[in-house]
């Protein structure tokens, strides 16, 4: 399950853009596999596959299922995307496949990578 929110850093002076200050603050709640804990994401480009972290760490019988270049969730013009990467099988977003078109993200969401990983 995906939360996210922004959190400022500092008062944002108002000639600066809107959240020009504020850092990325993204949760991927494990549904699947609960043990594997938490992944925050605070950057704005994260990487999904089995080669990248934190998914190049879990038990292979886990990742097996995600390609080494999966998918991606990104944060442009304070919206929050997932796009697959053209991966074998698949990611989904509340059970409706996602292809390389970006998809935007709300909280609550589940992302469900190559049908075996869901957040």
């Amino acid at each position: 399950m995906v939360a996210s929110q922004f959190v400022r850093q500092e008062p944002v002076i108002t000639a600066l853009p809107p959240l020009a200050d504020a850092v990325l603050s993204i949760v991927l709640e494990p549904l699947s596999h609960p043990a594997l804990g938490e992944i925050r994401i605070e950057e704005s480009l994260f990487a999904i596959g089995r080669t990248e972290q934190p998914f190049a760490s879990f038990e292979r019988s886990i990742v097996v299922e995600l390609s080494r270049r999966h998918a991606r969730i990104f944060c442009e013009n304070d919206t929050v995307y997932v796009a697959d990467l053209g991966s074998k099988n698949g990611t989904t977003v509340n059970r409706i496949a996602v292809r390389e078109k970006p998809l935007a993200l709300h909280e609550g969401d589940e992302i469900c990578f190559g049908g075996a990983l869901s957040y």
